[in-house]
């Protein structure tokens, strides 16, 4: 922990201050509602056109995350993250990861987060002044990910989510502020439907180096996964005899 942790907050659900697109309308059953829940929808998006302006310069460094897990014949899947960053009106991308050929949604968002943080304590290190006392945003639409760092660094239980505190707190330690914001996937905000974008390109790239080792919920989440398919593939073979 750090005295300085109180500059790293966290938005898991659609209150905090960030860009209004960023909410979705509750879920709606009842087909009475629909037209409730695209014009709930419509004002939600006139309203951040109009908080545009003033939330543009609020925060000095963006980074957006985003990671796919993709399915492949058979039993096997495919895994890669990516961050995206805007600075000063410049978006580009910032850095891609494979992430295990069993790994799970979860485990994917917090390496990626993970080696987001990374790269922002080098940016710091190299440039004291840059970003000093300036606000850095990473969004990311993984609400599970966002929650459990949100626990603190005291009560982090896997490795990966103690080494983002552990980046987090030494970023803070340099006077700079870090605000981790959770947005609804597909939802029109665009950053994050760039990460998204990137993210699907980074998993189609075969040739990309994957040396992450595997997690214990990798194995679990791979062996039910692998249970579900021979099941699938036990039942249409009995069909065809």
């Amino acid at each position: 922990d750090t005295k300085n942790s109180h500059l790293i907050t966290f938005g898991v659900n659609t209150d905090s201050p960030v860009e209004r697109d960023d909410a979705r309308p509750q879920k709606e059953t009842d087909a009475l509602h629909l037209q409730s829940s695209i014009e709930t929808l419509q004002r939600l998006r006139r309203d951040q056109a109009r908080q545009g302006k003033r939330q543009r310069g609020r925060f000095a460094l963006q980074f957006w995350t985003d990671a796919t897990v993709k399915k492949q014949k058979g039993d096997k899947t495919l895994t890669g993250g990516v961050a995206v960053f805007k600075f000063k009106g410049k978006v580009g991308l910032a850095l891609e990861r494979r992430c295990g050929m069993h790994a799970c949604s979860f485990r994917a968002e917090a390496l990626t987060i993970e080696d987001s943080c990374k790269m922002l304590l080098g940016i710091v290190k190299e440039n004291p002044y840059l970003l000093r006392n300036r606000t850095v945003l990473i969004g990311t639409d993984s609400q599970s990910t966002v929650s459990a760092l949100k626990l603190g660094p005291r009560r982090q239980k896997e490795r990966m989510t103690q080494s983002t505190w552990e980046y987090l707190n030494q970023i803070a330690d340099l006077g700079v502020r870090v605000h981790l914001q959770f947005v609804y996937s597909h939802c029109g905000v665009i950053m994050n439907e760039m990460a998204d974008h990137f993210a699907d390109m980074t998993v189609l790239d075969k040739e990309a180096p994957d040396l992450t080792p595997l997690w214990l919920t990798d194995a679990l989440s791979y062996s039910r996964r692998y249970i579900k398919y021979a099941r699938q593939y036990s039942s249409a073979y009995d069909h065809r005899r």
